[in-house]
C-alpha cells in the first residue's frame, strides 16, 4: 500500500471542485478566496481540510441558491402532488 499523506494546497483545484456543483470558475475561485480567509487560523496558517469542507458546502449552497432563482412561483407555491 501507498503511502498516505496530508493534502495540501497544490492538491486540490478549486475550480474543478465548482465544476462538480456546475460553477463556473469565477464563482468557483470567489468561494475558494473567502474559505481561505475564513479558515486561517490565528498564527496566520490556514486549515487546509477546513478550507475544503466549506469550499464544498459552499459551492452547494451557491447551486441550490441559483435553482431557486430560476423557479417560478407555480413551482413554489404548489407542492408537487398539487401540479
Amino acid at each position: 500500500m501507498g503511502v498516505l499523506r496530508s493534502p495540501t494546497a497544490s492538491d486540490f483545484d478549486p475550480v474543478s471542485e465548482g465544476t462538480r456543483y456546475r460553477l463556473v470558475a469565477a464563482i468557483s475561485l470567489a468561494v475558494w478566496d473567502g474559505v481561505c480567509r475564513e479558515s486561517t487560523l490565528d498564527d496566520g496558517q490556514r486549515d487546509e481540510q477546513q478550507a475544503r469542507q466549506r469550499t464544498a458546502h459552499n459551492s452547494a449552497s451557491h447551486l441550490l441558491m441559483h435553482q431557486l432563482e430560476n423557479l417560478s412561483p407555480v413551482h413554489l407555491a404548489c407542492h408537487p402532488s398539487e401540479m
